[in-house]
């Protein structure tokens, strides 16, 4: 159950990793009016859900292939 207000602008570009877009909806769930501008990335009310928005994954942890992992080679 989700003890916050949640977001349903299904056009926002960080819906997938904002808590309130992602989380599940309670008995009684409140939704916020978000007044994203249309070139921004994310509102003034977000709140980051701990998954990569380059690979999806959780914790830190990412792929090989995700663009925030750097690779450092020593010659």
């Amino acid at each position: 159950m989700s003890d916050i207000s949640k977001c349903n602008d299904h056009l926002c570009p960080s819906k997938l990793i904002c808590h309130r877009f992602t989380s599940q909806n309670g008995l009684f769930q409140y939704y916020i009016n978000n007044h994203r501008e249309d070139d921004a990335y994310n509102c003034d009310m977000f709140l980051h859900n701990g998954v990569c928005k380059y690979c999806g994954q959780k914790d830190g942890v990412h792929k090989m292939s995700c663009e925030t992992r750097k690779i450092q080679i020593n010659l």
